[in-house]
């Protein structure tokens, strides 16, 4: 059996020899480039700019595309295509900005980053054994006007979400409702944001015997932020929101907090690089379900916080860390920290390293019921437990080798 295996894999690898190596037919003189853009398609990319030599590994290329994205106003995306250029066009770097619209398809989108991809090409284009067979073709329309932008909506854009969801078996039921509606305006000078949510879950168990255990959690949640810019670096504004969760013994919580932010780095540069600091004080009132493990079923509370955030995206890898730290004012041993870290490293050819985690430390569970929690809360997750920490990681690598060149597009099978 060893040997037919062993016959077996040796007639594959002679019957691949025999398949005529396919660059595809760019040619000695295209570039090699190697776009990073999640929104466009490997495939979609090497049909519609297929004059290039597209490579599989960012070392391989002379020229490296990275396309990256935050939301816009209106609900859209903004998205800055960066070129760097290496090897021969070393020194050789460019940054163009593409907007889409809320309402625009995926097919769209990719067409508009294709067009950017192809515009930012042409000075490395024009520095390539391709130059000579390169044209330019400029669509100008004939005795058109350009149109006045008028926005029926002022800037605000809506959505509306309803969810809901049913699984069972023969001894186990569950049924999953979820729901949210927000409203969103945003303009250069101002943010606003008003979100609401709730959420409905239901088990039932057949134990047996006639035996039916129920289990049932619901949570409500309302958010609102305002923010006013201060120019390139600095931000005021307040964020406010409600909550209720039986799982948290909360029958009402709600929380005003004004706060100031400073980006190290323009604002207008954040889809690639954002440093911000933080600073946020506020107080509100809470409202339990249950009498607490500090002897209360009502309280107003004042608390402070500081986070800093650090996000980078290169064409090296992505990086991003967050650290927060908050406490209550009446106790300052009822407090919180956080960190949160992702980072994506492409280490040498081929070879990727991703890394994501959390790690809480937790002194401020203030809405903790009095009183065990029996066997079924604690299985079925039905009430918060009390914990000094909690944590969360992943870690992974991948590695690929083999041609450097992915021109062909083969869709068979």
């Amino acid at each position: 059996m060893r040997s037919l295996v062993l016959a077996l894999i040796l007639f594959v690898f002679a019957l691949a020899a025999l398949v005529p190596p396919a660059l595809g037919g760019n040619g000695r003189g295209a570039p090699k480039v190697y776009i990073d853009c999640g929104w466009c398609g490997d495939d979609y990319l090497r049909e519609e700019i297929d004059y290039l030599n597209h490579v599989r590994e960012r070392h391989e290329a002379q020229v490296h595309v990275m396309a990256t994205s935050q939301r816009s106003g209106g609900g859209g995306r903004e998205f800055t295509v960066t070129f760097t250029g290496r090897e021969d066009f070393a020194g050789l770097s460019d940054t163009l900005r593409v907007s889409t619209l809320q309402d625009d398809t995926r097919d769209e989108i990719r067409e508009r980053l294709v067009h950017a991809i192809e515009l930012g090409l042409v000075r490395y284009l024009a520095r390539s054994d391709l130059a000579e067979r390169c044209t330019v073709d400029v669509e100008i329309p004939a005795g058109e006007e350009e149109a006045e932008l008028v926005d029926p909506w002022n800037s605000w854009v809506f959505r509306l979400s309803a969810h809901g969801g049913l699984s069972g078996q023969k001894s186990y039921e569950s049924v999953n409702i979820w729901n949210s509606l927000s409203a969103e305006r945003v303009t250069e000078d101002w943010k606003f944001e008003l979100s609401l949510s709730g959420s409905y879950s239901e088990s039932s168990y057949d134990l047996g015997d006639g035996d039916l255990l129920t289990s049932i959690t619901r949570s409500h949640h309302a958010y609102q932020e305002l923010v006013k810019s201060l120019g390139e670096h600095w931000s005021i504004g307040e964020t406010s929101f409600a909550y209720a969760s039986t799982y948290e013994n909360l029958d009402f919580l709600l929380r005003i907090a004004p706060a100031i932010e400073y980006n190290i780095f323009p604002y207008s540069e954040s889809s690639r690089r954002a440093l911000t600091l933080r600073y946020w004080i506020g107080g509100g009132v809470h409202d339990y379900v249950e009498e607490t493990i500090y002897d209360k079923t009502r309280e107003s509370v004042f608390l402070e916080g500081l986070e800093i955030e650090l996000d980078l995206v290169k064409p090296w890898g992505s990086i991003g860390f967050d650290v927060e730290g908050r406490h209550y004012f009446h106790d300052a041993s009822l407090n919180k920290l956080l960190t949160r870290g992702s980072i994506s490293l492409n280490l040498v050819e081929g070879l990727s390293l991703n890394l994501s985690g959390r790690y809480a430390m937790i002194h401020d569970q203030l809405s903790l019921a009095k009183g065990e929690a029996t066997d079924e809360e604690v299985l079925l997750h039905r009430r918060q437990l009390e914990t000094s920490y909690s944590y969360y990681f992943s870690a992974g690598l991948s590695y690929s080798f083999g041609s450097i060149y992915n021109n062909v597009v083969n869709p068979r099978f």
